[in-house]
């Protein structure tokens, strides 16, 4: 199953650009909808201390 278009755009996306946190934080919304190795897994880790 293919990785959906935003999760391929994330690495596109020059890292020093104000654009990378806005596309950050797009992908990681969406993160329900379309399902993605790398947000599942970055989400985890920032929700992980939340979760006690």
């Amino acid at each position: 199953m293919p990785k959906s278009i935003f999760c391929q755009n994330i690495y596109s996306i020059n890292p020093n650009s104000p654009v990378i946190l806005i596309h950050l934080f797009i992908t990681l919304s969406l993160n329900i909808m379309y399902a993605c190795d790398y947000q599942i897994t970055f989400l985890s880790l920032i929700l992980n201390p939340f979760k006690n």
